[in-house]
């Protein structure tokens, strides 16, 4: 076993390995640094050569034998070709540990896997079965028409199908693609090579995966059920877990959180979540922070919905925001929404209004939506399973100004707004950790019914329009989620002004205060 790199480095002797007999029964041979390799190495090995995922296997071993021997990884080009000091405007100043949960017991092995969106590095092969967070794509169901299952959804690490708008790329991202999301941001920018050297843990729990799963009947629920079981008995075991309960460590929901919050035994959230394995009120989760679309309670934090446009560049930001600022819009609303009971009122309304009210099915093209959407004032926004939807923030991305419904209160009989859904998760709430309080009023109207909408359309002040656009303008850089295949350089300028803005780092600047309160006790 010998370890060259094409840097002054340590190499890795075969006498290193006498004081490790467990390293070298792992039998694996690295290959000098190469372009042509995998990005670990081109590693000879029969086990690491057909798969980049067991390529990033073998050098995460690798990593951790140097460490053991004390020794200095490659710092480019080789096995430590990942910054172990994150930028600090991108991350907080946080280093970030991302587990290596147990594999999935109901998964067989014999398929060939290239690629899962938790490797480490970044996927070079594009043969193969992708895997996302442990699971076959091929074993994830989906629930959107004209698709046939995940591996869609995971193309180019998750960010899916690319289109053209324009003079722009385009993702058609998947509104529960969170999880994708975040994981792969910690691993290009902030992550810890050691859980000593972190501040944050990251379970990458495979929660969208196994419902999807379950519903394509793949798994099931007394598998997902041992599975969850076998995470929870493994975290418990980690040091870093033991040290303060959980309390550091982060689950992301690329769910809307009430599926894990509901406590009503013949609810269906309820049901779905229990039958997963997963519930907020297991006292194994109860420290844990779950970090989702849509959430309000304590432990839980609510970042926007993914969309389309996934910048490389602050170029790229300005571009876009020139783009929107240049439109030429006109005097309508967007309803973009299927048929729903609750929504009846509204879509007839809009036919009847045709002159203030566009109606266009989801399961026409998403770029047209999103054309509609950049040439009109206004879009139209009602609840859906919950109060908040992904085509709110299209909206915004697009210049659209949302408007949203009032929420109805349980306890009244006002019910005229029941397109808006509970106002337990009204947008107000669900996003005041991630804005500030009163944000939607800085870039919605909100309407009173399904009239009241109609209304607000034909007689908001053109002055009022323009300040609302304007904020939106501003929002915009928050609400972008960049390419996931994105990997900064410390001292490149091209990123830092809009680069800091996007939801991750945000979400990772939002959490810093009381992880520094809580390491502080420990002190």
């Amino acid at each position: 076993f010998a370890l060259f790199c094409n840097k002054a480095s340590t190499p890795l002797h075969p006498e290193h390995l006498q004081a490790s007999p467990s390293l070298a029964r792992q039998g694996a041979l690295m290959a000098p640094c190469s372009a042509n390799g995998a990005r670990c190495g081109a590693c000879r090995s029969s086990a690491c050569r057909s798969s980049a995922r067991r390529c990033s296997l073998c050098r995460r071993r690798v990593l951790g034998a140097i460490a053991l021997l004390g020794l200095q990884p490659c710092v480019e080009g080789g096995l430590g070709n990942h910054t172990s000091a994150p930028a600090s405007a991108l991350c907080a100043g946080l280093s970030v540990f991302v587990y290596e949960l147990p594999a999935p017991t109901f998964v067989a092995r014999g398929e060939e896997q290239s690629y899962d969106v938790v490797d480490p590095e970044l996927p070079l092969e594009e043969q193969g079965t992708p895997y996302s967070l442990g699971i076959p794509c091929t074993m994830i169901g989906h629930a959107h028409k004209g698709r046939k299952d995940h591996c869609e959804v995971i193309q180019h690490l998750g960010m899916a199908e690319r289109q053209r708008l324009g003079a722009f790329d385009i993702y058609m991202t998947d509104q529960f693609a969170l999880g994708h999301v975040v994981v792969r941001y910690v691993l290009n920018h902030c992550r810890a090579e050691r859980w000593e050297d972190a501040d944050l843990f990251l379970v990458p729990v495979p929660i969208f995966e196994l419902k999807f799963a379950i519903q394509r009947k793949s798994v099931k629920p007394e598998q997902s059920q041992q599975y969850i079981k076998s995470v929870e008995e493994f975290l418990q075991r980690q040091p870093a877990w033991q040290k303060y309960g959980g309390r550091d460590h982060v689950v992301i929901n690329p769910l809307v959180n009430e599926y894990f919050e509901i406590t009503t035994p013949n609810d269906y959230y309820y049901q779905t979540a229990a039958g997963m394995g997963l519930r907020r009120d297991n006292p194994a989760w109860a420290k844990t922070l779950f970090v989702s679309i849509e959430a309000v309670s304590e432990r839980a934090f609510s970042v926007p919905y993914p969309t389309f446009l996934h910048p490389r560049s602050d170029a790229e930001v300005e571009a876009w925001l020139e783009h929107v600022r240049s439109m030429k819009k006109i005097r309508h609303g967007v309803l973009a929404a299927g048929w729903r009971r609750r929504r009846m009122r509204l879509l007839q309304l809009c036919k009847k209004r045709s002159n203030l009210c566009w109606h266009r099915s989801l399961h026409g093209d998403y770029k047209d939506r999103l054309m509609e959407y950049l040439e009109a004032d206004f879009s139209i926004q009602p609840g859906g399973d919950t109060p908040t939807r992904r085509g709110f923030f299209d909206s915004l991305l697009c210049g659209a100004i949302p408007i949203i419904f009032r929420p109805f209160n349980n306890d009244t009989s006002d019910r005229n707004s029941h397109v808006a859904g509970s106002a337990h998760y009204a947008y107000e709430n669900v996003y005041a950790k991630f804005f500030e309080k009163g944000w939607v009023e800085r870039f919605a109207l909100v309407a009173k019914d399904e009239n009241d909408a109609m209304k607000l359309i034909a007689e908001t002040s053109e002055e009022t329009i323009q300040r609302l656009r304007d904020n939106i303008l501003e929002v915009i850089p928050s609400l972008l989620y960049w390419d996931f295949r994105w990997q900064v350089a410390e001292d490149s300028p091209e990123w830092r002004q809009y680069g800091p803005q996007n939801p991750v780092a945000r979400l990772l600047h939002r959490l810093k205060p009381a992880l520094d309160r809580l390491h502080a006790s420990d002190m």
